[in-house]
């Protein structure tokens, strides 16, 4: 499959599901995958996870590294974001994580992959908590990773700081499974 080589090669293992799991999330609905193609080829993939009625999170999105910087990340968003408005007409955003871009300890490379998956998002109008937060590192042991919560608006409503907190806090108990009194909500 053409979206799981895009995903084993945009992302860290302290970010990745097992492909297994999110196959079987696809399969019984709990998660879309959607994907932008080129003839056969798969280009561009996203999943997304309908995490509550008025909340949805875009677990993943990658471009296929040798079609990055050709609009069709852009492309695939915009057409993402339509079907979703229509899909899920209660849902106020699309919600995401991006690696927290003020970090410190990167590489030079590594700041220049943050700056740009944020400017990506930026340029499609997303807004964002200001900081960062932590969230689960999806290796068994692992360290927390640090994140920023973004989103992109679905409609005509407009999401505040309390209501993006409330989708944080959602994304942490719901998506990662924490409960309500674990450190990373309570911190959220």
């Amino acid at each position: 499959m053409g979206w799981v080589r895009i995903y084993q090669e945009s992302f860290p293992a302290s970010q990745r599901m097992k492909v297994g799991k999110i196959r079987s999330q696809i399969s019984d609905g709990h998660v879309r995958l959607h994907e932008t193609r080129i003839g056969r080829r798969t280009v561009c993939f996203s999943i997304v996870e309908c995490v509550s009625e008025r909340t949805l999170l875009l677990s993943y999105m990658a471009a296929d590294p040798t079609f990055r910087s050709h609009g069709l990340g852009t492309l695939h968003m915009q057409r993402l974001l339509r079907l979703l408005a229509a899909e899920f007409p209660q849902a106020n955003a699309l919600y995401f994580e991006i690696e927290n871009r003020r970090e410190g300890g990167l590489t030079v490379e590594q700041e220049e992959q943050r700056r740009r998956r944020g400017a990506f998002y930026e340029r499609l109008a997303a807004r964002g908590l200001p900081g960062h937060h932590l969230s689960p590192n999806l290796v068994e042991g692992g360290c927390p990773v640090e994140f920023e919560l973004m989103w992109l608006e679905l409609g005509e409503t407009r999401v505040d700081r309390r209501t993006a907190r409330k989708a944080l806090r959602e994304l942490l108990t719901v998506s990662y499974q924490l409960p309500a009194g674990h450190p990373l909500v309570v911190q959220a």
